[in-house]
């Protein structure tokens, strides 16, 4: 689960990003020479910052429950040499 946690949350972060490439490359000649681009292209640098919070969020959240899985196998092998004596 946490594996999909941060595929899913990488593949949300690249199709957010390329949203807003697109977005700022396709203002067209007259709207660059009128200065129209710097606040549309910053807001959609805002927007997509804003956006991504999300998908860190999901990444954060896949890697606690990849530790948590692991410790937990960690635990289980412990407990099992313990409990042969082996360790």
């Amino acid at each position: 689960m946490g594996t999909m946690l941060k595929w899913f949350s990488g593949l949300f972060l690249v199709a957010v990003w390329l949203c807003v490439g697109y977005a700022i490359y396709s203002f067209t000649q007259e709207q660059v020479e009128e200065g129209h681009r710097l606040l549309p292209g910053g807001m959609l640098v805002l927007i997509a910052l804003i956006s991504s919070l999300p998908a860190v969020a999901l990444f954060a959240f896949g890697q606690v429950v990849r530790d948590i899985r692991d410790t937990r196998d960690q635990l289980g092998e412990m407990l099992k040499l313990l409990r042969d004596g082996r360790y």
